[in-house]
């Protein structure tokens, strides 16, 4: 969570959070497995990037880069979009194409 820094409240003397317009809906972001959302606040709505923790990739190809959801007053993409990547463990093999069983084989 990122917050602006506080700022000196004239009347009292003593430092205040400005409160964001983010709507409640938004608060609740979802899960990544093996991974976070990144989010990004603005004045009125919040961007969201999923992101893998290290050791772990996309199981799913993109062709660019992962997807982004938006959350604002007029819309909530998580709750439009169901498809939320997830993250999958990697490991480098001796030799190209010998993987354990179970595991899938990737470039």
């Amino acid at each position: 969570l990122h917050l602006p820094p506080p700022r000196l409240s004239p009347t009292r003397g003593h430092t205040t959070q400005s409160h964001s317009s983010i709507p409640p809906q938004c608060h609740t972001v979802p899960t990544v497995p093996n991974g976070k959302m990144a989010c990004l606040n603005k004045r009125h709505s919040k961007k969201c990037t999923p992101v893998c923790k290290e050791g772990h990739v996309f199981y799913q190809k993109f062709s660019s880069r992962p997807p982004t959801y938006i959350c604002s007053k007029h819309r909530v993409d998580w709750k439009i979009t169901k498809f939320i990547p997830d993250c999958s463990p990697v490991e480098k093999t001796v030799k190209a194409g010998q993987c354990p069983g179970g595991w899938e084989a990737r470039d």
